[in-house]
């Protein structure tokens, strides 16, 4: 507790004392594992601890958000932007790869679609950069959104290069229990 100037901890409360510590953990498996955001790294050490509690069991995660996520959208693509119509969903673009979602917007333009949860870091340009490539070697021409849940500073600097032909866009997740069913 030195890096925190505390001599006596019995002079502390123990959740200040157990608070101080966790950020302690909590930044040094940051700086070791190279993970930008905290709630990552609570969400590896709430599995490691079920783990080794014997409570891990198989179970549907945040994991499979990003192809929750990107199967809402492909049902409904004018969330994303009012008069998209979905071309495709995992569209193959062959060497180029495989696109989240292509849309046709008003204009008939094509819109690649790159969904991400939680925070995304730039190397998510590079991979839209690369679909927008392939589409536009077929002819076509193209633009791109990235759909992401949490800003990212490197991302955001990379989309300002970028921003006259690919967006970036927030998605928000709603989880509510409730005593009574309501259908709106």
């Amino acid at each position: 507790m030195r890096e925190h100037n505390i001599a006596s901890p019995q002079d502390y409360r123990d959740d200040t004392i157990e608070y101080l510590s966790d950020m302690i953990v909590f930044r040094e498996i940051k700086n070791l594992l190279d993970i930008e955001d905290y709630n990552s790294i609570n969400d590896l050490l709430w599995l490691a601890r079920q783990e080794v509690e014997g409570e891990l069991k198989p179970s549907i995660t945040s994991v499979g958000l990003e192809k929750d996520l990107r199967d809402r959208l492909a049902d409904n693509p004018d969330l994303i932007e009012k008069g998209l119509s979905l071309i495709d969903k995992e569209y193959s673009l062959g060497d180029a790869g495989i696109a989240d979602l292509v849309c046709k917007d008003k204009k008939g333009n094509y819109v690649v679609v790159e969904t991400k949860k939680g925070r995304e870091s730039d190397k998510v340009v590079g991979q839209i950069l690369r679909y927008i490539g392939g589409l536009k070697k077929e002819g076509k021409k193209a633009r791109g959104m990235i759909i992401v849940n949490e800003p990212d500073k490197k991302l955001g600097f990379a989309i300002e290069a970028v921003k006259d032909f690919i967006k970036l866009k927030y998605y928000k997740v709603r989880f509510e229990i409730t005593d009574n069913y309501t259908n709106t």
